[in-house]
């Protein structure tokens, strides 16, 4: 019996340090009182906050504030096991941003001259090298896809716009907010892993970041951008969306929030 009350007690001690590790760490917006990074940095670093705020991960600075456990098993879920090498090939990918089907939607509905099919079959036959389309047959196919894939976006657009986190004026305009917020978030894990040097990181985020500040207006329009480009992955709002309903107004309204302290 003695020994069952100690195996219960540890039990109980494991279960109180994991609720109070949670409640410490895992909170919206986690500042951390003296970065070590410059004000443009921290703005870089901001720009990858949907995911760094989710994860419970430092806003305004380049190491995470994880705990190693914790970081080795979200790494490993998302990405898997990479070296160095495989990393910069991931962030090649997404910066290189090729087959961006929301962006060619994006700007098919700009074009008031046409209706929505035609716009998108104009627009992807100004794109037919990038989507390597060698007949007409495969360009027919790709257009009933996107007319598919524009339909799905005006779905996740009205849900946005119902749960006050997409204005009227805003659409969503490429998959960069999605991508390149998850580039950010990457470096910044690696960097804490010790496969990417300080410098690596540095340079990876400030890349990501530039391609981001030209993509969007606002750091609300990032946000939605960054949400829509997740549900369209995933095919699925599930209990990531209810999350980031919650992260993107905190986010926006909290008085530490870099998106409340750092002009976009």
């Amino acid at each position: 019996m003695p020994i069952l009350y100690i195996v219960i007690g540890i039990i109980i001690l494991v279960v109180v340090f994991f609720i109070f590790y949670v409640s410490r760490f895992f909170k919206s917006v986690r500042i951390k009182k003296k970065s070590s990074l410059s004000m443009d940095y921290q703005k870089f670093v901001a720009a990858g906050a949907n995911l760094s705020s989710q994860n419970g991960a430092y806003l305004n600075e380049l190491t995470t504030g994880l705990h190693k456990v914790i970081l080795k098993r979200t790494v490993k879920n998302a990405w898997g096991e990479n070296d160095k090498t495989e990393v910069l090939k991931i962030v090649d990918k997404f910066i290189e941003n090729k087959f961006d089907y929301v962006n060619l939607i994006y700007n098919a509905r700009l074009d008031a001259s046409r209706n929505i099919e035609g716009s998108i079959k104009h627009q992807l036959a100004l794109n037919k090298e990038e989507y390597n389309i060698s007949n007409e047959e495969e360009f027919d196919d790709y257009c009933l896809e996107l007319q598919d894939n524009y339909h799905e976006i005006i779905s996740i657009e009205n849900r946005l716009r119902e749960d006050d986190l997409l204005r009227d004026s805003m659409k969503l305009k490429t998959l960069k907010g999605y991508n390149l917020s998850r580039v950010i978030n990457l470096a910044r894990w690696y960097y804490d892993l010790q496969v990417l040097s300080k410098e690596e990181a540095l340079s990876i985020i400030n890349k990501a970041y530039s391609l981001l500040h030209s993509a969007f207006d606002s750091w609300q329009e990032l946000s939605v951008n960054y949400i829509g480009g997740r549900v369209l992955w995933f095919k699925d709002f599930g209990d990531f969306y209810d999350t980031q309903v919650y992260t993107q107004k905190e986010l926006l309204k909290n008085e530490n929030s870099p998106w409340v302290n750092i002009k976009w």
